[in-house]
């Protein structure tokens, strides 16, 4: 399943739609005056990135079998938030 979400995403980033999304994260300004819709892709950006989180919950839980809200401690948060920043570089 995550190859099948990793392909669908790389696909979707040559696309003209993904390559808009890049615009707008390298510059709003260049992108607004090349007629691309900010507030458009960002929002489309944020739905497919709530979509794939959605998804690797649906699947942690399928893992884990049960969850419950000491699952989900700020201190886990902060870990995950770590781990994805560090991911990055």
């Amino acid at each position: 399943m995550p190859v099948v979400i990793i392909a669908t995403l790389q696909n979707f980033l040559r696309s003209s739609y993904g390559r808009a999304i890049l615009a707008c994260r390298e510059d709003e300004i260049a992108a607004n005056s090349s007629g691309i819709c900010i507030f458009r892709y960002k929002m489309l950006g944020f739905v497919i990135d709530g979509t794939v989180a959605g998804i690797g919950g649906a699947l942690y839980v399928s893992v884990i079998g049960f969850i419950k809200p000491d699952a989900a401690l700020f201190n886990h948060s902060i870990e995950y938030l770590i781990f994805t920043v560090l991911r990055k570089r």
